[in-house]
């Protein structure tokens, strides 16, 4: 059983890089 902080830390993580994808696609698509 992993520590509950090591599991939030990888889900803090892996939505942090989404939302920089996200952005980066978003400003991406803007831009011709």
């Amino acid at each position: 059983m992993l520590p509950f902080g090591i599991i939030f830390e990888k889900i803090t993580t892996l939505v942090f890089i989404n939302e920089l994808l996200v952005m980066f696609s978003f400003t991406n698509n803007l831009t011709p």
